[in-house]
């Protein structure tokens, strides 16, 4: 199992409707996961700073990567590309975390 974890900026005035757009996710883009070994996925929010954080538990590495470049992935960049900051092919600039304690039982 591989835990994923990520932060990101979200745009100023845009707090509201990114929680709206994720209440209820798309059945396609939560099935998309499911089926690609996606165990866990929560995203939190930090209400004074807007910022995202985001951690995933995945099977491995190789299905967050195919999953990554999906369609449906693809169509939920789009639609939520104004939210943060992108690159030139609408993938959010996401700050990569390195974990350094974790207790599971």
């Amino acid at each position: 199992m591989e835990r994923i974890t990520f932060r990101l900026q979200l745009n100023e005035g845009y707090k509201e409707e990114y929680e709206l757009r994720h209440n209820p996710i798309w059945q396609e883009l939560e099935s998309e996961f499911l089926e690609n070994g996606v165990r866990e996925y929560s995203i939190f929010i930090d209400d004074e700073t807007n910022e995202l954080f985001g951690v995933i538990n995945v099977e491995s590495k190789e299905l967050w990567k195919r999953i990554s470049n999906s369609d449906v992935v693809a169509k939920w960049r789009e639609h939520m590309k104004e939210f943060y900051e992108t690159d030139e092919k609408g993938t959010p600039k996401l700050k990569r975390m390195r974990e350094v304690f974790h207790i599971k039982k």
